[in-house]
């Protein structure tokens, strides 16, 4: 029996043919930005390593890759074969060499023979541009391109495809000098382009440049999977992930694409001297809206709500009013948490700012509320405009006299007399059973104050323990903030804290994290938690560096 198996064997063995290794690309022109396929196919022979493609990456961007292997039997000869496939991403126009690739074998070192590519421009290489032949589009829009510093402007990412598509992620974006924020989710859709079913993917941004002078949107790199291409040749039941139900649903398998945008060149103009605050915007409008004002008198509260409205301008670059409405000696001014409100509706973002304030007036007579005029930028006309709220007449009236009450006379002016209350032995009884409630009222309100201490003690007890407690919790969280040496580790502990402390969620963004802070915080810390927010984001998703030891002093003051 051994002797067979030693025998098969050795017949197989001279059966395979010598080794070959082999690399093969899907066409000689490629678009610039955009993935293709590299194939590199070892036959009959075994690989001792994986191949070396180091220099490939001198060239090209290496997105991802795939090992599959197979053994066919054909007219009783054997033949194996392992191949490994990458997806390539060219970042620049031209002609380039697929230099020599080598792999170690069991038949020694095998190389693959160059492959020379011209890279062109996407434009160059689609005739009809709605539909390419790898299937793909990729466009980009700027809502502006000469914005002002600080004014948002929109930015979005469209990609087309003529399949489905699955798992798809864009890149981070990074811009110095610059906020970038995804203020919706992306959108998916499918639309008819041209007869043809389009699968259209569009990530909506909003960039707000910083600095004025150029800046650039660099290429982003879009990438997922789409059904892979049927192969020339039927798959064979010897093959590596061979599935026999791929034969009924051709949309078994899936292979790899990344696509690359274009970069984008801004021109950011300076602010404009002398407005102040710089506020760039398409328009901005302020009104208010009174309640409970039917009744003005002295120490009687009045609700004053103002709105202001922007097209252009994001919620948190709306001016705060708190400056603009101050106490005085004829009354008084609360103000509540301001709600805000913003909206991206195609290249446009709206937002809202309303704030609620509550005046008690303090004396009679006339009041004047003074006027509000917000400076502001209309980048519509390029002009200096002003929304104005105007000026306010109250007049307030004295608060309402108590009523007193005035005992009855008769006409004469003189007092009538007591009338005279005999007591008869028949109320006797009455004055009894009156007594008899009476101690029972008295013993009932010395058991209820017994019980009201009892309560009271029990309070203490548990407020004491509540406080020691948090005092610990404190303790610990100070000490947790004390070992922080990253802004990644400060933004963990902010996650942790806001969810020990509100629930709020595990995973939460720093924007989350600041608003569920913000909630606890009194007014005029709101700026300095906001300053923080910004520096955090700026050292997580912008690269920039930052005073980590000063910003966990910020943290710890707010928290």
């Amino acid at each position: 029996m051994v002797k067979k198996i030693v025998l098969i064997l050795l017949l197989l063995s001279s059966l395979l043919s010598a080794g070959e290794f082999t690399a093969s690309v899907r066409g000689k022109k490629v678009s610039l930005g955009k993935g293709f396929p590299l194939t590199l196919t070892l036959q009959d022979t075994n690989a001792k390593s994986s191949p070396n493609i180091s220099e490939l990456k001198n060239q090209f961007t290496i997105q991802s890759q795939q090992q599959s292997s197979s053994t066919i039997v054909t007219n009783g000869k054997l033949s194996s074969s392992m191949t490994w496939k990458y997806t390539l991403i060219p970042s620049k126009e031209g002609v380039f060499t697929i230099p020599s690739i080598g792999i170690n074998t069991d038949e020694g070192i095998l190389w693959t023979k160059p492959i020379v590519i011209e890279v062109i421009t996407s434009n160059a290489s689609q005739k009809k541009p709605k539909q390419p032949e790898d299937g793909f589009i990729i466009t980009t829009h700027a809502s502006k391109t000469n914005p002002y510093k600080d004014e948002p402007i929109s930015y979005n990412v469209k990609f087309e495809s003529r399949v489905p598509f699955a798992n798809v992620q864009m890149d981070k974006m990074h811009i110095e000098n610059a906020i970038i924020e995804m203020v919706k989710e992306p959108s998916v859709y499918n639309k008819i382009v041209d007869g043809v079913k389009m699968h259209i993917l569009e990530y909506p941004l909003l960039i707000t440049p910083l600095k004025p002078g150029t800046m650039v949107i660099p290429p982003t790199l879009i990438q997922g999977e789409v059904p892979a291409k049927e192969d020339s040749r039927p798959r064979s039941f010897f093959d590596e992930g061979f599935n026999p139900f791929q034969m009924i649903g051709r949309f078994g398998r899936t292979e790899p694409f990344a696509v690359r945008t274009d970069e984008t060149i801004l021109t950011v103009q300076p602010p404009i001297p002398g407005v102040q605050p710089w506020l760039p915007a398409a328009s901005l409008k302020i009104e208010e809206q009174w309640e409970n004002n039917e009744k003005l008198e002295v120490g009687e509260p009045i609700t004053r709500n103002i709105r202001i409205s922007a097209v252009g301008l994001r919620a948190t670059q709306l001016p705060n009013l708190e400056g603009y409405i101050k106490s005085s000696e004829n009354f008084k001014v609360y103000s509540d948490k301001p709600e805000t409100e913003e909206n991206l509706t195609g290249d446009n973002i709206s937002s809202s700012r309303v704030e609620q304030f509550t005046i008690i007036p303090q004396k009679s007579g006339k009041i004047v509320l003074p006027s509000i005029e917000i400076p502001w930028w209309d980048v519509s006309i390029d002009t200096k405009a002003i929304a104005k709220l105007p000026t306010r007449n109250l007049d307030i009236k004295p608060a309402t006299a108590t009523p007193q009450i005035i005992p009855s006379s008769d006409p004469s002016g003189e007092v009538p007399e007591p009338t005279q209350v005999i007591v008869t032995e028949t109320n006797t009884l009455l004055y009894m059973v009156i007594a008899g409630l009476a101690i029972l009222v008295l013993l009932a309100f010395v058991w209820v104050l017994s019980l009201q201490k009892k309560i009271g003690r029990l309070s203490e007890i548990e407020k004491e323990t509540e406080e020691s407690t948090q005092e610990k919790k404190i303790t610990i969280r100070y000490k947790e903030l004390q070992t922080v040496k990253t802004p990644k580790e400060l933004h963990e502990f902010l996650q942790n804290y806001s969810q020990d402390k509100w629930k709020a969620p595990k995973n939460a963004t720093v924007k989350t994290v600041c608003s569920a802070i913000e909630k606890h915080l009194p007014n005029h810390l709101h700026d300095e938690l906001k300053s923080i927010e910004l520096n955090l984001e700026n050292a997580l998703y912008h690269d920039v560096e930052t005073d980590i030891a000063r910003l966990k002093r910020r943290c710890s003051m707010i928290l």
